[in-house]
């Protein structure tokens, strides 16, 4: 009994081999079908004789384009007075808005490079004042240095005068 239905859930490959080919049978017979069916329209389609010379011929084609334009044209529907100036008052007034967006950002971006550019100049300024500061007490130092040195140069000469 176990052996009848480990039978029975196994699957038949040849069961489904078969169902491939008829599968792919039909489908090469829809495709065959549809040749079949193509090839009888193009058949019973007359071809269509070139008549008069070349410019006979642009002379039509320019003559029906123009009047496939007359008959587009006849097909559109125009809008009313009233239809066109509320549209072009919602044009009118997105492209204010849109304007003054576009400006304040320019604005925005404007101000904004000014004041970096004021705080790079202001920096540049306060460090060039620090350097003019430290050179000036630098050189008051090497002054009272120098004059120290003046004086200890004087008071070994007088020494020495005192001792000789």
């Amino acid at each position: 009994m176990a052996d009848d239905k480990n039978k029975n859930t196994k699957p038949d490959k040849s069961a489904d081999l078969s169902e491939k080919d008829a599968k792919k049978a039909q489908k090469q017979a829809e495709k065959e079908a549809l040749k079949a069916k193509q090839q009888r329209i193009k058949d019973s389609k007359p071809k269509k004789k070139k008549e008069g010379n070349i410019f006979q011929r642009m002379w039509r084609a320019i003559k029906k384009f123009f009047k496939d334009i007359a008959g587009t044209n006849k097909k559109i529907v125009w809008p009313d007075a009233k239809t066109v100036w509320k549209n072009s008052a919602v044009v009118l007034v997105t492209i204010i808005v849109v304007g003054a967006f576009i400006w304040l950002i320019d604005f925005g971006f404007q101000r904004g490079v000014r004041g970096l550019q004021d705080a790079v100049e202001n920096h540049a300024e306060q460090v060039q004042e620090e350097e003019s500061i430290s050179l000036a007490e630098a050189e008051s130092n090497s002054n009272a240095e120098s004059a120290e040195l003046t004086n200890a140069l004087a008071a070994e000469s007088t020494t020495a005068e005192q001792v000789s």
